[in-house]
């Protein structure tokens, strides 16, 4: 924002002038007043540092040229809360991975695809993370969203909240018992709600990905009960949607939409 004089008390002009600034740098995460046009270039590569570091935010593009934005320094785990995490999820008759937001905005697809893989864990994608892995990936569990929550006994949440969306992490919704890990980039969001504040590991998910990969080598030690739980549960549930979207309705609704779209 460029450089204003004091407020003048007169209605229109003290917020035009003055409360606007403050305003915004409450709902944004960088927010500066411009001494000079001679240092704008500066501020804007500061503004670009801001958005790109930590948790992701808005980005001002083609106002000025920036020569460069140093990639963000990436963040390893502290190690014994990574083998903290890890000794749980191998121990889990009923683990499941919750992927985030945060996830799709570090661009993770390959660590993490490679770490689901390697373990053989199922995973369930938030609506803001849903992309980072395909939808027909065969351990996807979105289909069986509510008994994953249900039944899961360690969850670790990639770049995810527990806010609404994901009910809290609270039961009913979720079992009594889970224990919830967290890899977060924000210290800040650590230890929140029903998490396990000794499961919790700060760092950005590229680093620590492979660090819990390195303690669960050879792991494959998921359920057969838990797998054909979620595959029971995802059948049943895609049996009630396609004998929706073969009903017709009037006015139309959301399955028959979907399944005249999806149609080749």
């Amino acid at each position: 924002m460029p450089h204003q004089p004091p407020p003048i008390n007169t209605g229109a002009q003290l917020w035009a002038r003055g409360a606007i600034f403050h305003g915004l740098r409450w709902h944004i995460k960088f927010a500066v007043r411009l001494p000079s046009l001679e240092d704008l270039p500066q501020l804007l590569r500061d503004a670009y540092r801001f958005a790109f570091y930590g948790r992701p935010g808005g980005v001002p593009k083609e106002v000025v040229q920036i020569e460069r934005v140093e990639e963000q320094p990436r963040i390893l785990g502290d190690e014994r809360r990574v083998m903290a995490v890890a000794e749980p999820l191998k121990r889990a008759e009923r683990p499941l991975i919750v992927i985030g937001k945060g996830a799709a905005c570090a661009r993770v697809e390959g660590v993490l695809r490679e770490f689901i893989d390697a373990t053989k864990i199922r995973f369930l994608p938030t609506p803001q993370g849903k992309g980072v892995l395909p939808d027909n990936h065969p351990l996807n569990t979105s289909s069986a969203r509510s008994a994953g929550l249900a039944g899961t006994d360690v969850v670790l949440l990639v770049g995810a909240r527990l806010n609404w969306m994901l009910h809290f992490g609270e039961p009913p919704k979720w079992s009594a018992g889970v224990r919830i890990a967290q890899i977060d980039i924000s210290p800040e969001e650590l230890d929140r709600g029903t998490t396990d504040p000794t499961l919790s590991i700060h760092g950005d998910i590229t680093s620590v990905t492979p660090q819990l990969k390195l303690h669960l080598t050879n792991y494959h030690r998921v359920s057969s009960l838990w797998s054909n739980t979620l595959s029971t549960s995802a059948a049943k549930n895609l049996a009630i949607a396609r004998a929706k979207a073969l009903t017709p309705t009037n006015p139309l609704t959301y399955h028959p939409t979907f399944a005249s779209l999806s149609r080749p």
